[in-house]
């Protein structure tokens, strides 16, 4: 069994979200046995929680909810571990990420060419730290930079920017060995992918998940490890909600137009893609609601 998998889109301040809100509270008001989720960016939350509160009270006289939580990927990670007794290691700070990424750049030093003289540069650890953290969480690999230099030389690129890759996969290559031989605990990065193996290794038995309504808001894109996590929600949810920004008078009722989906020429273009993302990842069309003063299709 799937869940019902809905996208709400629309222009920029068309009101997706204050749609989304409003439909969500109200079968929070209609189920107080349900779990309602509203997943977002970080940074997003504060915001979101005082225009839902706000709603709450103008629609049912009253400012708090029960069976409602507005949260990130991250915080909905750690409520799934808690409520499975999650308790292999837990995600390492930024300074125990710094440490890991010197001791790595040490071992790799020998290997090294143009980053050699710099492993011992905090600016040079900090930035390191951060582009293997973008790697991790896109999943790419040590020779997948290592292929990307590669390629970048046979190109015929000049400059030092394929040497430069090939020493960051050497680092990121001794990295990666020394977690798993020496860290107790796992890469921020990483906890959505243990999410997904918690998820799929637990059928059944956490509320928040079996039977939960979750609205997806304020994304503009999702990266492969949330991409799976939504696939392994999926099967559990009862229904899956997303706002995406687009333009509904470039909707033929089955399709973008071609030049629509470039994003060189138009600013939607991510979050278009996102939509043919979410697809693929759930195999099958969403219900599709247009929030529009042009095209406007009821729910």
């Amino acid at each position: 069994m799937t869940s019902e998998f809905k996208v709400i889109a629309g222009l920029s301040s068309a009101g997706k979200s204050e749609k989304a809100y409003r439909a969500l509270l109200t079968e929070a008001h209609l189920h107080p046995d349900q779990q309602f989720i509203v997943l977002i960016p970080e940074q997003a939350g504060s915001q979101i929680e005082r225009r839902m509160i706000q709603l709450n009270q103008e629609m049912f006289g009253h400012p708090g909810f029960f069976n409602v939580d507005i949260i990130g990927f991250g915080r909905y990670a750690y409520r799934i571990f808690e409520r499975y007794h999650v308790t292999s290691g837990k995600p390492l700070e930024e300074y125990q990420k710094k440490m890991m990424v010197r001791l790595a750049a040490g071992r790799a030093e020998k290997e090294l060419t143009v980053y050699k003289s710099s492993i011992r540069r905090m600016g040079f650890l900090q930035k390191c730290a951060s582009m293997i953290a973008e790697f991790v969480q896109y999943g790419f690999s040590p020779e997948d930079v290592e292929k990307l230099s590669e390629a970048l030389t046979q190109r015929g690129e000049s400059g030092l920017l394929p040497a430069k890759l090939s020493d960051v996969a050497k680092i990121y290559e001794k990295y990666l060995d020394q977690m798993t031989r020496d860290a107790d605990g796992y890469l921020p990065e990483e906890r959505l992918k243990k999410l997904v193996e918690v998820l799929n290794k637990n059928s059944k038995g956490c509320p928040i998940v079996d039977g939960a309504t979750i609205l997806f808001d304020e994304f503009r894109g999702f990266t492969p490890d949330q991409l799976e996590v939504i696939r392994a929600l999926d099967s559990r949810v009862k229904k899956m909600t997303f706002t995406l920004t687009a333009d509904a008078t470039r909707w033929d009722g089955k399709s973008f137009s071609k030049d629509y989906l470039n994003p060189k020429k138009n600013i939607y273009a991510t979050s278009v893609l996102t939509l043919f993302r979410l697809q693929t990842a759930l195999g099958r069309e969403p219900g599709l609601v247009w929030v529009d003063h042009k095209k406007e299709d009821p729910e």
